[in-house]
């Protein structure tokens, strides 16, 4: 699946969830072009496969394309993001265990 297939499933996924939670829909934007890491020793440190920023989504894509399952990690834990900001008023984006505890459960919901 290539980035604009990406962006057109991706959209509709986002707008079915906010719709269901009355909340606005946030923007996405899938870039076909490498994520953003950094490296220690040669070795990766840290990779960004997406960010979230007031109503907008960003999800990277690798040469080699990302799985789809990360791909949809990503986009359900900043669509979390987007939750907390429109919904819980939390001026930063948290990552607490309660965070990564409603992460796994709306995946479970997701995929069965």
């Amino acid at each position: 699946m290539d980035a604009s297939e990406r962006q057109v499933l991706g959209q509709g996924l986002l707008e079915e969830m906010a719709r269901s939670l009355s909340i606005p829909v946030p923007q996405l934007l899938v870039n076909d072009k490498r994520q953003n890491h950094s490296l220690k020793d040669g070795k990766m440190r840290r990779k960004v496969y997406g960010t979230y920023k007031a109503g907008n989504m960003s999800s990277a894509i690798r040469e080699a394309v990302l799985a789809p399952k990360t791909f949809l990690d990503t986009l359900v834990h900043e669509f979390l993001h987007h939750y907390d900001y429109e919904i819980l008023k939390f001026p930063t984006n948290l990552r607490t265990a309660g965070f990564y505890y409603r992460l796994g459960d709306v995946m479970k919901k997701l995929i069965g």
